[in-house]
């Protein structure tokens, strides 16, 4: 049977340091399905001028920095 690993060369997990709830299961569904990943840290959506961590601010750098990393 085919896993994920088949079909792409490289497959991340975008994780905060301090979610390892959801890197834990992030990794038993890999385990359940036969593939692997790499872990990328999350950026954290923080606004500095209003000093308040804003939700989903920091996926979008997330995701660019990974395309960055692979360009």
């Amino acid at each position: 049977m085919k896993t994920l690993n088949d079909f792409f060369t490289k497959i991340f997990v975008i994780n905060l340091e301090h979610r390892k709830d959801r890197l834990a299961h992030a990794a038993a569904q890999a385990d359940k399905y036969g593939f692997f990943f790499q872990r990328f840290e999350a950026y954290p959506g923080f606004d500095p001028g209003s000093g308040q961590i804003e939700m989903n601010a920091g996926c979008t750098p997330s995701h660019r920095a990974i395309l960055e990393l692979e360009a």
